[in-house]
């Protein structure tokens, strides 16, 4: 799941929250960046997001609208804290459930698949130049694939539509 799908839950889903996403660190974080910034060691390679999370009406981080967050990645992609289990997404905890000394994200959201099996992680999977990155729209990847209707509104609400006015016929 990436920042699109992010932005659609808090867009869209979520909107009573009135979080946005402010920026992104690192999607693409490299053996370049690392020296730059004086790191060792990356967990990003393409394969994590660091996430500022900012309210509707400001641009400030706070360590409450980040836990949203990462409540709202828990429910909708079933994210886990640390790194304890296999393939699923894997959320860097925050103060609220910090174990010890361990790091944790405090104003921003780290999100990864580092636990993922490789079969997941090949390069086919990720994008190879700017142009890429947003890849094609939802919708006609739903169509090439043969699932014409399920990112069609229209049909849904339509069918709802006709089957309560067949039920109110019957009464």
């Amino acid at each position: 799941m990436g920042r699109k799908a992010i932005k659609f839950y808090l867009d869209v889903q979520e909107k009573q929250n009135g979080l946005r996403v402010g920026k992104i660190n690192s999607g693409y974080r490299c053996n370049a960046n690392n020296k730059i910034n004086k790191r060792h060691s990356t967990n990003h390679m393409g394969k994590a997001l660091d996430i500022h999370i900012y309210k509707l009406s400001d641009t400030i981080n706070t360590e409450k609208n980040a836990d949203m967050v990462r409540d709202l990645l828990i429910k909708y992609t079933n994210a886990k804290y640390r790194w304890s289990e296999h393939n699923v997404f894997a959320l860097e905890p925050s103060s609220r459930n910090r174990i010890g000394e361990e790091y944790i994200a405090t104003t921003w959201v780290h999100y990864d698949v580092r636990t993922f099996d490789l079969e997941y992680l090949k390069d086919e999977y990720f994008v190879k130049d700017n142009d890429s990155v947003n890849g094609e729209s939802i919708t006609v990847l739903a169509r090439r694939l043969g699932f014409q209707n399920t990112c069609n509104c229209n049909v849904v609400s339509t069918r709802i539509n006709k089957e309560k006015k067949v039920k109110s016929r019957e009464v």
